[in-house]
């Protein structure tokens, strides 16, 4: 912490490959304006600049009248990135499907109705938050998810005459209004789709039955499971990257080592997805699960809040080592400084 780096601007470095074709973008910028940008691609497979930036100063190598044009359209505080798309700039939009359609993120339990309206019309998913459901919780037999198109105001029907544009817009404010409800039924509701857990019990004369459960009434680790979900099967079926922030809240360790593994088999990951994840779970500092050049640690420092970023790599280790053990001893940091008292 420090009274200037407040002015200073962040950068961001991202390489990646979508269709065959790898791309290397970055830009730095304060609150206020973009410092710098670039976007190099090698379709050909020789590195090839598409523009470069320098506040508003701008360099092209490939359609220059085209981008010249463009760039006398960029705001300070805009990307060039995104503006050219915007113009249909086809080496952007290229390389901008990957930002769009390859990066999922975590999702909490109150957005599993958006999610279950969202997939409503794919079956494949609906099976997809059914089985992970299952996954965790033992005790659930089938998920049932049942959609009414009809669009729902205050429990009366829109009249036939409405619009469908004004339909989707009021519906869309509905959403908005609910978010501050911690009842994630109630948004549902809104969306006229239900899901219902089966769960395999015994009536009063012994005899097995099913009965269901509302989603409000399961428990928080198959809520956040099933929230989860869609996002992992996006990013295992098209090779994508998956952000989890704290990725064992609400889980059981079984079920997070359940997540990872899906990721680190290549049987279920055939084309190399992957999963970054922040976690206080050291059970997960196991190299049977996880290798030594995945597992990073984040130190922070007391002398000025910095915070520093450093592989288990760079450690000598070797695989038999204990490593969740040589952790919590203090061997490669990123420990909290607590005195813990002595039971007696």
């Amino acid at each position: 912490m420090n009274d200037y780096s407040f002015a200073q601007p962040t950068k961001f470095e991202f390489i990646y490959i979508i269709d065959k074709v790898k791309y290397w973008y970055s830009f730095s910028a304060t609150k206020e304006t973009v410092v710098q940008e670039y976007l190099y691609h090698a379709p050909k497979g020789q590195k090839a600049l598409v523009f470069k930036r320098d506040g508003q100063q701008f360099t092209f190598t490939e359609e220059k009248a085209k981008r010249t044009l463009i760039s006398k359209a960029v705001a300070k505080n805009q990307l060039f990135f995104s503006v050219a798309c915007t113009m249909n700039d086809a080496a952007c939009i290229g390389a901008m499907r990957w930002f769009r359609e390859y990066v999922f993120f975590s999702r909490d339990y109150t957005d599993i109705p958006t999610q279950l309206i969202e997939y409503s019309g794919d079956k494949t998913m609906l099976r997809a938050i059914s089985k992970y459901a299952k996954a965790a919780d033992l005790g659930i037999e089938d998920m049932r998810f049942e959609i009414n198109s009809k669009e729902i105001i205050d429990d009366s029907s829109f009249p036939g005459s409405t619009p469908e544009e004004a339909k989707a817009a009021l519906t869309q404010f509905m959403r908005a209004l609910s978010e501050t409800s911690n009842n994630a039924e109630i948004r549902l509701e809104m969306g006229q789709m239900t899901a219902k857990a089966s769960h395999l019990g015994k009536t009063r004369e012994g005899e097995l039955s099913s009965f269901e459960l509302d989603l409000s009434d399961e428990s928080d680790g198959t809520r956040k499971l099933m929230a989860l979900s869609p996002a992992i099967e996006s990013a295992l079926k098209k090779g994508g990257v998956l952000l989890v922030d704290e990725i064992e809240r609400e889980l059981h360790p079984t079920l997070v080592n359940f997540i990872v593994s899906k990721f680190q088999s290549k049987k279920t990951n055939p084309y190399g997805a992957q999963i970054i994840f922040t976690t206080h779970n050291t059970e997960l500092m196991n190299l049977e699960l996880i290798r030594k050049d995945q597992l990073y640690f984040v130190d922070k420092k007391a002398t000025d809040g910095t915070s520093e970023l450093y592989s288990l790599s760079e450690f000598s280790t070797r695989t038999t080592d204990n490593i969740r053990k040589g952790y919590l001893i203090g061997r490669y940091g990123a420990v909290p400084n607590v005195e813990i008292e002595e039971v007696e």
